[in-house]
């Protein structure tokens, strides 16, 4: 079993009492596939990777990844067929996310399992979207769905829609009116309410944008400090959004 954090981050650091991230002028996105053509060229590269044990797997809700012993692809059906070393057990309509890294970058994306003909061997579905990220530190999320964000402070509670989501960072989309109160924020702990978790971190403002400034903005914070505790929240955020996105 490998950690997770050796995937979700270009360099591993172990576990301290604290966690102070270099804030950035902007925040960073993946790259995401959606040509056909291209999802294929990148499935075939990871069965390669596979092949070489340079693949995992987490099951929906887990932290830690596992090793495949074969992952192969039917084109003709659009299904992705895996076979685990280890037992998996009532797996049907659960969610698998697949990171592996190729060459200089890395690529994840998430099946939904339609078949469990064993233990070890499932079907999952085809994936319309891959994520493929190269020379960036943290790994990036864009949800489809308008996620609520509820920021709390000792004396105020702010509401946004998630725009993007890191180890980073996080993206809100924001109430113009609302500016003022969220720029406040910057180098201040806060209470992050999302996906049903509370995120307790240090944030700073690191980019904010908008197209009408009297209607809606989107505004970045960076994490500053978080504890491991709370780092580990984060990951398992990242995960339950990315097996639904």
């Amino acid at each position: 079993m490998l950690n997770l954090a050796h995937f979700f981050r270009s360099e591993y650091s172990p576990a301290s009492n604290s966690k102070t991230n270099r804030a950035t002028s902007a925040l960073p996105c993946p790259d995401l596939i959606s040509d056909p053509y291209q999802i294929l060229k990148q499935l075939k590269e990871l069965a390669h990777q596979a092949d070489l044990g340079r693949l995992l797997f987490l099951i929906e809700g887990d932290t830690r990844g596992s090793p495949l012993k074969s992952f192969d692809l039917d084109i003709e059906k659009q299904t992705i067929e895996i076979e685990t070393f280890e037992l998996q057990a009532n797996m049907i309509g659960k969610y698998l996310t697949f990171i592996g890294n190729c060459h200089e970058y890395r690529i994840a994306f998430s099946g939904k399992v339609l078949m469990q003909s064993s233990p070890h061997r499932l079907s999952l579905t085809w994936p319309s979207e891959i994520i493929h990220t190269s020379g960036r530190e943290y790994y990036r999320i864009h949800p489809k769905n308008k996620f609520p964000v509820l920021v709390k402070t000792p004396t105020k509670q702010l509401n946004g829609h998630l725009y993007d989501l890191s180890e980073g960072g996080i993206g809100i989309r924001i109430s113009a009116s609302d500016h003022a109160y969220f720029q406040e924020l910057s180098d201040h702990e806060v209470i992050i309410l999302l996906a049903g978790h509370h995120l307790i971190t240090q944030v700073s403002i690191c980019n904010q944008t908008s197209r009408d400034a009297n209607l809606a903005m989107r505004i970045g914070f960076a994490f500053t400090h978080i504890a491991p505790q709370e780092q580990a929240k984060l990951r398992k955020i990242l995960l339950q959004l990315q097996s639904r996105h």
